[in-house]
């Protein structure tokens, strides 16, 4: 479970990667697990489409990326899992203070 001002930021920079295609509804980080799972109401989508990316790792220099990805969109589960070696997030340093801690902290 993450505290809420982590879960807002981490769900608004994720709404502003998803470019008005959708919005996140639900969001949790297993720190332990390294694994980051949401729910999404994406645009032309019929019910909510759940990921969960697993492996999630930050760099020192702000990259956050994933191994592995999980949907109950076969589509979307194919296409994270085939770029997820490419996908990966800058987090810009006004998210990095607040991102970095889900991270490093026990």
């Amino acid at each position: 479970m993450i505290n809420g001002i982590l879960k807002k930021a981490l769900t608004t920079l994720i709404d502003q990667k998803l470019r008005g295609a959708g919005k996140v509804s639900e969001l949790d980080f297993d720190r332990k697990a390294g694994m980051l799972s949401m729910s999404l109401d994406l645009r032309g989508e019929e019910g909510a489409v759940s990921v969960t990316l697993n492996g999630l790792s930050l760099s020192q220099d702000g990259k956050l990326s994933f191994a592995t990805a999980e949907s109950n969109r076969v589509w979307i589960r194919e296409l994270l899992n085939s770029y997820s070696d490419r996908l990966v997030v800058d987090i810009s340093e006004k998210y990095l203070a607040i991102v970095r801690p889900m991270f490093t902290e026990k």
